[in-house]
């Protein structure tokens, strides 16, 4: 398995863990919206973008800053989990394990961009947000 991909599943893992009434979903797989928002809110990731590597010599080693998008969306309105309620146990939980237990040197949140979206008169909050793993491998392709 790639550094990649490990490092995707350990993410994946750990907003589980942090949201455990939300449907986590994509990372390594079906990344689709899905039609109806649960009530515990929904996290969507995407593989992302590891960049361009900063390449070092003897032996060499590629060096990433893989950008992890993440598609966060709570239902508005009264009894549903608010973004607010969502984002910082995320937060909270990267910060508590930054190196995924070994698998990236650094793991980092950018803020989240918001916005409101109403689909046939429902309110649906959502949020992006980067997550930057950062990690070194002597195999750019696994």
């Amino acid at each position: 398995m790639t550094p990649q991909l490990q490092i995707l599943l350990a993410l994946k893992g750990l907003i589980q863990k942090a949201l455990p009434q939300a449907d986590v979903r994509g990372f390594d797989g079906d990344s689709s919206v899905p039609e109806i928002i649960p009530a515990g809110g929904v996290v969507i990731g995407h593989f992302g973008d590891p960049g361009d590597p900063d390449v070092t010599l003897n032996p060499p080693t590629y060096s990433y800053r893989h950008r992890i998008p993440l598609e966060i969306a709570a239902p508005g309105g009264v009894g549903g989990l608010t973004l607010d309620a969502m984002l910082p146990p995320i937060g909270a939980i990267i910060a508590a394990n930054p190196f995924l237990g070994g698998l990236c040197e650094y793991l980092s949140v950018e803020q989240a961009s918001r916005e409101d979206e109403t689909r046939d008169e429902i309110s649906i909050n959502w949020a992006d947000v980067n997550v930057f793993a950062h990690y070194s491998t002597t195999n750019p392709l696994g």
